[in-house]
């Protein structure tokens, strides 16, 4: 036998650590569940607002700090229903902000954003998707 078995001094051991998967995927309806809930939790709480039109003329961080002080936030998930080039050039250095498709939306990023800013058209197709 090897001198290597686990029976013998300085030998293997006998059940050792093994590689685990932990992965779950959860159902879509507890998803969709919960985003309805953390939604209405930021309603409630005031912290939901609704832009007719989120651009911008030119893609600049100045522009995009301006916007956001005018509307008293910092720690903000804005979220729009194209890829709006000018809007992510504007918002992708300002630190607290995220930019998301309507899409891509989830409860981690709501909840641990402060305010969460949509466009019309987004917040329309998210509740025609959530219904």
């Amino acid at each position: 036998g090897s001198t290597r078995s686990p029976l013998w001094r300085k030998g293997g051991i006998t059940f050792g650590p093994h590689l685990r998967s932990y992965y779950y995927k959860l159902p879509k309806k507890s998803k969709t569940n919960a985003i309805k809930f953390a939604l209405s939790e930021k309603y409630k709480e005031g912290q939901i607002t609704v832009m007719k039109d989120l651009t911008f003329k030119e893609p600049r961080t100045k522009d995009g700090v301006s916007f956001l002080e005018s509307l008293g936030l910092d720690s903000v998930l804005i979220v729009d229903s194209h890829e709006n080039k000018n809007l992510i050039l504007s918002m992708r250095n300002i630190p607290g902000v995220k930019i998301v498709d309507y899409n891509q939306i989830n409860v981690y990023d709501i909840l641990n954003h402060k305010s969460l800013i949509f466009s019309q058209q987004s917040f329309d197709l998210l509740m025609e998707k959530l219904k």
